[in-house]
């Protein structure tokens, strides 16, 4: 179930598998199954491509053309396009997905 309240605000936000590494982002309140679920910039979308394949091993780009990140581990393969939010270009990475939680 995804909770939403729809007022973007920033945040920071953290993931499991990324160990310490706390990335900048936005929430508009929105959960999955009580996980946060984080809208980013491109360039903290930069940030996570680089740390998640360091950290994870695993293969990941962004695709101009199609402006999307792309992240593959164990032959899965997710991709996030940018939406506006509020007049940004945001990349929902991982939102609905991935772990993440609010670094409090």
């Amino acid at each position: 179930m995804i909770m939403v309240n729809n007022e973007l605000k920033s945040a920071e936000f953290r993931a499991d598998f990324f160990g310490e590494e706390i990335f900048s982002g936005f929430t508009k309140g929105e959960t999955w199954n009580g996980w946060a679920c984080p809208y980013f910039s491109y360039e903290q979308g930069q940030r996570i491509l680089t740390v998640y394949k360091e950290k994870l091993k695993a293969k990941g780009w962004y695709e101009t053309k199609e402006d999307k990140f792309f992240f593959e581990l164990y032959e899965e393969k997710e991709e996030y396009s940018a939406e506006i939010i509020s007049g940004q270009k945001l990349y929902p990475i991982g939102s609905g997905v991935w772990i993440w939680e609010e670094a409090v």
